[in-house]
Protein backbone atom coordinates (compact mmCIF):
# COMPACT_ATOMS: atom_id res chain seq x y z
CA UNK A 1 0.00 0.00 0.00
CA UNK A 2 2.86 2.35 0.94
CA UNK A 3 4.44 1.92 -2.42
CA UNK A 4 1.30 2.01 -4.29
CA UNK A 5 0.68 5.48 -2.48
CA UNK A 6 3.95 6.90 -3.30
CA UNK A 7 3.92 5.94 -6.88
CA UNK A 8 0.25 7.70 -7.07
CA UNK A 9 1.48 10.87 -5.73
CA UNK A 10 4.26 11.17 -7.84
CA UNK A 11 2.25 10.38 -10.87
CA UNK A 12 0.17 13.14 -9.45
CA UNK A 13 2.96 15.84 -9.09
CA UNK A 14 4.23 14.39 -13.01
CA UNK A 15 0.96 15.14 -14.47
CA UNK A 16 0.60 18.47 -12.39
CA UNK A 17 4.21 19.96 -13.79
CA UNK A 18 2.72 18.84 -17.41
CA UNK A 19 0.09 21.36 -17.01
CA UNK A 20 2.27 24.51 -16.25
CA UNK A 21 3.21 26.84 -19.05
CA UNK A 22 6.62 27.20 -20.28
CA UNK A 23 7.73 29.90 -18.27
CA UNK A 24 7.46 27.88 -15.04
CA UNK A 25 10.67 27.24 -15.13
CA UNK A 26 11.36 30.43 -13.56
CA UNK A 27 12.20 32.41 -12.06
CA UNK A 28 15.71 31.59 -14.36
CA UNK A 29 18.59 34.03 -14.20
CA UNK A 30 19.12 37.30 -15.61
CA UNK A 31 19.85 37.82 -18.97
CA UNK A 32 20.82 41.18 -20.90
CA UNK A 33 17.94 43.95 -21.06
CA UNK A 34 17.10 45.24 -24.14
CA UNK A 35 15.69 48.68 -25.10
CA UNK A 36 13.75 49.52 -28.89
CA UNK A 37 16.21 52.75 -30.03
CA UNK A 38 15.87 55.19 -33.13
CA UNK A 39 18.42 57.60 -33.24
CA UNK A 40 19.50 59.52 -36.71
CA UNK A 41 17.54 61.91 -38.56
CA UNK A 42 13.66 62.12 -39.71
CA UNK A 43 14.88 64.04 -42.56
CA UNK A 44 17.74 61.98 -43.95
CA UNK A 45 17.98 58.36 -42.33
CA UNK A 46 16.54 56.94 -38.89
CA UNK A 47 18.20 54.00 -37.93
CA UNK A 48 16.09 51.79 -35.57
CA UNK A 49 18.49 49.22 -33.62
CA UNK A 50 17.98 46.70 -30.27
CA UNK A 51 20.07 48.25 -27.56
CA UNK A 52 21.42 45.05 -25.13
CA UNK A 53 23.01 45.52 -21.95
CA UNK A 54 24.39 42.96 -19.64
CA UNK A 55 23.95 43.73 -16.08
CA UNK A 56 27.45 41.37 -15.65
CA UNK A 57 30.12 42.79 -17.15
CA UNK A 58 27.76 46.48 -18.07
CA UNK A 59 28.96 46.45 -21.80
CA UNK A 60 26.59 47.35 -24.73
CA UNK A 61 25.91 46.16 -27.68
CA UNK A 62 23.88 47.91 -30.74
CA UNK A 63 22.08 45.85 -33.29
CA UNK A 64 20.21 47.36 -36.38
CA UNK A 65 16.81 46.20 -37.41
CA UNK A 66 15.97 48.16 -39.88
CA UNK A 67 16.31 52.05 -41.30
CA UNK A 68 14.15 54.87 -42.92
CA UNK A 69 16.60 56.55 -45.55
CA UNK A 70 13.36 59.58 -46.11
CA UNK A 71 16.00 60.91 -49.55
CA UNK A 72 16.47 57.39 -51.62
CA UNK A 73 14.08 55.86 -51.00
CA UNK A 74 10.17 55.32 -50.69
CA UNK A 75 10.00 52.85 -48.07
CA UNK A 76 11.55 52.22 -44.96
CA UNK A 77 11.37 51.40 -41.34
CA UNK A 78 9.33 54.35 -39.73
CA UNK A 79 9.69 53.16 -36.05
CA UNK A 80 9.86 50.18 -33.70
CA UNK A 81 7.80 49.58 -30.62
CA UNK A 82 8.65 48.02 -27.64
CA UNK A 83 11.00 45.17 -27.61
CA UNK A 84 9.63 41.74 -25.78
CA UNK A 85 11.75 38.68 -24.95
CA UNK A 86 9.94 35.22 -25.43
CA UNK A 87 9.40 33.26 -21.94
CA UNK A 88 12.35 31.71 -22.68
CA UNK A 89 14.40 34.30 -23.59
CA UNK A 90 15.93 33.19 -27.19
CA UNK A 91 13.23 35.41 -29.31
CA UNK A 92 12.22 39.18 -29.41
CA UNK A 93 8.91 40.25 -30.67
CA UNK A 94 8.72 43.62 -31.34
CA UNK A 95 5.81 46.08 -33.63
CA UNK A 96 7.24 47.72 -36.52
CA UNK A 97 6.29 50.62 -38.13
CA UNK A 98 6.68 49.93 -41.60
CA UNK A 99 6.38 52.64 -45.06
CA UNK A 100 6.94 56.40 -45.96
CA UNK A 101 5.90 58.24 -42.78
CA UNK A 102 3.19 58.88 -40.97
CA UNK A 103 0.56 59.10 -43.72
CA UNK A 104 1.51 55.73 -45.83
CA UNK A 105 2.29 53.49 -42.32
CA UNK A 106 1.26 50.12 -42.23
CA UNK A 107 1.80 47.97 -38.92
CA UNK A 108 3.68 44.45 -38.63
CA UNK A 109 4.38 41.89 -36.05
CA UNK A 110 8.51 41.35 -36.13
CA UNK A 111 9.93 38.43 -34.52
CA UNK A 112 13.64 38.56 -34.37
CA UNK A 113 16.67 36.70 -33.02
CA UNK A 114 18.49 38.34 -29.92
CA UNK A 115 20.76 39.55 -31.84
CA UNK A 116 18.32 41.31 -34.21
CA UNK A 117 18.12 39.17 -36.67
CA UNK A 118 14.22 38.93 -38.37
CA UNK A 119 12.80 35.18 -38.37
CA UNK A 120 9.13 35.93 -39.09
CA UNK A 121 6.43 39.19 -39.90
CA UNK A 122 3.12 39.17 -39.78
CA UNK A 123 0.57 41.80 -40.90
CA UNK A 124 -0.82 43.67 -37.63
CA UNK A 125 -4.71 45.82 -38.10
CA UNK A 126 -3.62 48.36 -36.08
CA UNK A 127 -0.60 51.05 -34.66
CA UNK A 128 -0.03 48.76 -31.38
CA UNK A 129 2.96 49.70 -29.64
CA UNK A 130 3.64 47.17 -26.67
CA UNK A 131 3.22 44.17 -26.97
CA UNK A 132 4.05 41.05 -24.39
CA UNK A 133 3.73 37.32 -24.46
CA UNK A 134 1.54 35.07 -23.10
CA UNK A 135 3.79 32.82 -20.24
CA UNK A 136 2.72 30.05 -22.65
CA UNK A 137 3.79 32.05 -26.07
CA UNK A 138 0.27 30.79 -27.42
CA UNK A 139 -0.91 35.12 -27.43
CA UNK A 140 0.14 38.50 -27.21
CA UNK A 141 -0.96 41.53 -25.27
CA UNK A 142 -1.27 44.48 -27.60
CA UNK A 143 -1.43 47.87 -26.53
CA UNK A 144 -3.09 50.86 -29.03
CA UNK A 145 -4.92 54.18 -28.25
CA UNK A 146 -8.31 52.06 -27.88
CA UNK A 147 -6.73 49.88 -24.94
CA UNK A 148 -5.33 46.40 -24.62
CA UNK A 149 -6.27 43.46 -27.02
CA UNK A 150 -5.18 40.04 -27.05
CA UNK A 151 -3.27 39.07 -30.31
CA UNK A 152 -3.45 35.47 -32.35
CA UNK A 153 0.16 34.93 -33.12
CA UNK A 154 -0.92 35.12 -36.42
CA UNK A 155 -1.37 39.13 -35.80
CA UNK A 156 -5.30 38.92 -35.78
CA UNK A 157 -7.35 40.02 -32.80
CA UNK A 158 -8.67 37.83 -30.45
CA UNK A 159 -10.66 40.10 -27.80
CA UNK A 160 -10.21 43.07 -26.34
CA UNK A 161 -9.05 43.01 -22.53
CA UNK A 162 -8.93 46.29 -21.22
CA UNK A 163 -10.51 49.63 -23.04
CA UNK A 164 -8.97 52.51 -22.66
CA UNK A 165 -6.05 51.17 -20.73
CA UNK A 166 -2.03 52.30 -21.46
CA UNK A 167 0.40 49.38 -20.79
CA UNK A 168 -0.45 45.79 -19.14
CA UNK A 169 1.73 43.11 -18.33
CA UNK A 170 1.10 39.13 -18.39
CA UNK A 171 2.00 37.62 -15.65
CA UNK A 172 3.38 33.87 -15.22
CA UNK A 173 0.58 32.57 -13.45
CA UNK A 174 -1.82 33.82 -16.43
CA UNK A 175 -3.16 36.97 -14.91
CA UNK A 176 -2.60 40.05 -16.01
CA UNK A 177 -1.36 43.98 -14.60
CA UNK A 178 -3.29 46.50 -16.51
CA UNK A 179 -2.85 50.32 -16.04
CA UNK A 180 -6.19 51.48 -16.90
CA UNK A 181 -7.89 55.09 -15.98
CA UNK A 182 -4.56 56.11 -13.78
CA UNK A 183 -4.60 53.01 -11.78
CA UNK A 184 -3.12 49.46 -11.81
CA UNK A 185 -5.58 46.28 -11.67
CA UNK A 186 -4.93 42.80 -11.68
CA UNK A 187 -7.27 40.60 -14.52
CA UNK A 188 -7.86 37.41 -14.08
CA UNK A 189 -8.67 36.40 -18.10
CA UNK A 190 -9.90 32.83 -16.96
CA UNK A 191 -12.45 33.93 -14.59
CA UNK A 192 -15.40 36.26 -15.22
CA UNK A 193 -15.24 39.23 -12.70
CA UNK A 194 -12.19 38.20 -11.34
CA UNK A 195 -10.41 41.82 -11.48
CA UNK A 196 -8.82 43.52 -8.36
CA UNK A 197 -8.04 46.59 -8.42
CA UNK A 198 -4.14 47.14 -6.89
CA UNK A 199 -3.71 50.99 -6.44
CA UNK A 200 -6.00 54.06 -5.77
CA UNK A 201 -3.65 57.17 -5.88
CA UNK A 202 -2.08 56.58 -9.32
CA UNK A 203 0.00 54.12 -11.37
CA UNK A 204 1.35 53.62 -14.98
CA UNK A 205 4.00 50.64 -16.37
CA UNK A 206 2.92 47.51 -14.75
CA UNK A 207 5.54 44.68 -14.21
CA UNK A 208 5.06 41.20 -13.00
CA UNK A 209 7.40 39.64 -10.41
CA UNK A 210 8.39 36.54 -11.68
CA UNK A 211 6.76 34.35 -9.10
CA UNK A 212 3.72 36.74 -10.15
CA UNK A 213 3.19 38.06 -6.46
CA UNK A 214 4.01 41.82 -6.83
CA UNK A 215 3.49 44.42 -9.50
CA UNK A 216 6.13 47.14 -10.00
CA UNK A 217 4.42 50.10 -11.57
CA UNK A 218 5.25 54.09 -11.78
CA UNK A 219 3.68 56.57 -9.89
CA UNK A 220 4.58 60.27 -10.17
CA UNK A 221 8.47 60.49 -10.83
CA UNK A 222 8.94 56.97 -8.70
CA UNK A 223 9.24 53.51 -9.24
CA UNK A 224 6.67 51.76 -6.94
CA UNK A 225 6.04 47.83 -5.94
CA UNK A 226 2.52 46.51 -4.25
CA UNK A 227 1.40 42.77 -3.68
CA UNK A 228 -0.25 41.29 -5.94
CA UNK A 229 -2.80 40.08 -3.51
CA UNK A 230 -3.41 44.14 -2.58
CA UNK A 231 -1.95 46.08 0.18
CA UNK A 232 0.30 49.01 0.90
CA UNK A 233 2.56 50.11 -2.05
CA UNK A 234 6.20 50.92 -1.49
CA UNK A 235 8.41 53.25 -2.91
CA UNK A 236 11.77 51.91 -4.29
CA UNK A 237 12.98 54.74 -6.00
CA UNK A 238 13.05 57.88 -8.95
CA UNK A 239 12.21 56.55 -12.72
CA UNK A 240 9.65 55.19 -14.74
CA UNK A 241 9.34 52.27 -17.51
CA UNK A 242 10.36 49.52 -14.90
CA UNK A 243 10.28 45.45 -15.44
CA UNK A 244 11.43 42.99 -12.92
CA UNK A 245 14.44 40.48 -13.37
CA UNK A 246 13.73 37.05 -14.24
CA UNK A 247 15.50 36.10 -10.75
CA UNK A 248 12.94 38.59 -9.01
CA UNK A 249 16.10 40.41 -7.11
CA UNK A 250 16.38 43.51 -9.03
CA UNK A 251 14.16 46.07 -11.44
CA UNK A 252 15.11 47.56 -14.63
CA UNK A 253 14.34 51.19 -15.18
CA UNK A 254 14.36 54.58 -16.93
CA UNK A 255 15.07 57.84 -15.13
CA UNK A 256 15.73 61.75 -16.41
CA UNK A 257 18.15 63.87 -15.10
CA UNK A 258 18.57 67.66 -15.58
CA UNK A 259 21.58 68.37 -18.07
CA UNK A 260 23.48 71.36 -19.19
CA UNK A 261 20.70 72.17 -21.37
CA UNK A 262 18.28 69.73 -21.54
CA UNK A 263 16.68 66.58 -20.00
CA UNK A 264 18.46 63.08 -20.61
CA UNK A 265 17.10 59.79 -20.38
CA UNK A 266 19.55 56.96 -18.82
CA UNK A 267 18.99 53.16 -18.37
CA UNK A 268 19.41 52.33 -14.13
CA UNK A 269 18.87 49.13 -12.04
CA UNK A 270 18.09 48.56 -7.91
CA UNK A 271 18.89 46.23 -5.82
CA UNK A 272 15.86 44.97 -3.95
CA UNK A 273 17.66 43.89 -1.13
CA UNK A 274 19.52 46.40 0.04
CA UNK A 275 18.10 49.38 -2.74
CA UNK A 276 21.42 49.57 -3.89
CA UNK A 277 21.03 51.79 -7.57
CA UNK A 278 23.31 51.54 -10.61
CA UNK A 279 23.81 53.35 -13.85
CA UNK A 280 23.37 51.06 -16.67
CA UNK A 281 24.23 53.25 -19.71
CA UNK A 282 26.97 54.89 -20.06
CA UNK A 283 25.87 57.47 -22.00
CA UNK A 284 22.37 59.08 -22.23
CA UNK A 285 19.76 57.42 -24.30
CA UNK A 286 17.24 60.46 -25.42
CA UNK A 287 17.08 63.77 -24.71
CA UNK A 288 14.64 66.44 -24.96
CA UNK A 289 17.01 68.26 -26.99
CA UNK A 290 14.78 69.89 -30.20
CA UNK A 291 17.73 69.22 -32.84
CA UNK A 292 18.17 65.00 -31.31
CA UNK A 293 15.76 62.59 -33.15
CA UNK A 294 16.64 59.79 -30.55
CA UNK A 295 14.18 57.86 -29.09
CA UNK A 296 14.17 55.21 -26.51
CA UNK A 297 11.16 52.67 -25.91
CA UNK A 298 10.62 50.63 -22.41
CA UNK A 299 13.07 48.11 -21.35
CA UNK A 300 12.75 44.16 -21.49
CA UNK A 301 15.22 42.11 -19.08
CA UNK A 302 16.05 38.50 -21.11
CA UNK A 303 15.15 35.54 -18.83
CA UNK A 304 17.46 32.52 -19.01
CA UNK A 305 16.60 29.10 -17.73
CA UNK A 306 18.17 27.70 -14.30
CA UNK A 307 21.85 26.35 -15.09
Amino acid sequence: MRIARSALLLALAAAALACEPAAATFPGRNGDIVLSYESGSRYSTQHMSLLRYSPRSGRHREAEVCSFRALFTPLGCWQLGRAAFTPDGTRIAVSVGEGSGPEGISWALWTLTTDGQRIDRVPLSAAYWDVRWAPDESALLAVRDAGVFILNRDGSERSLLASGASAADWCADGRVAVAQHDEIWLLDVTRPGGTRRLTYRGGADPSCSPHSRQVTFTRGDGIWTIPTKGGHARRLTTGFAPVWSPDGKQIAYLREAAAHYDVETNLYRIGLRRLVVRRMSDDYLMSDDPYSDARVQDPDWQPLPRG
